[in-house]
């Protein structure tokens, strides 16, 4: 099942740090703005709606969710930011099952 957005409110530790601590760098706080504009998260959902055309299922709103794409590609950019490779960035940032949010790089030429 597509996620675009995760569903993150703040929890207890939000509102036990200081609020400089909370906020993002300039650089992350410009790509929060740049992936709420629905357009750069469309092509995940034509993704997933010409698979849905192609099965006889909907992948849209059937089976496991993904990870949030908004995440996915936050992710991302941390990791093309740095040069760290999938162990180094979810141990980072504190990834609890890696294995399940990241792609493995030996699976490219598995779906």
């Amino acid at each position: 099942m597509l996620t675009l957005h995760g569903n993150h409110g703040d929890t207890l530790w939000d509102h036990l740090l200081p609020q400089g601590v909370r906020a993002l760098p300039d650089d992350l706080a410009r790509l929060d703005q740049v992936l709420r504009d629905p357009q750069v998260l469309a092509p995940f959902r034509a993704r997933f709606q010409a698979l849905a055309a192609e099965l006889d299922a909907d992948p849209l709103t059937r089976g496991r969710p993904t990870i949030a794409m908004a995440t996915y590609l936050r992710l991302m950019i941390v990791k093309h930011r740095t040069g760290w490779g999938y162990e180094t960035l979810a141990r980072e940032v504190g990834l609890a099952a890696p294995a399940a949010v990241l792609p493995d790089p030996a699976d490219r030429g598995r779906p």
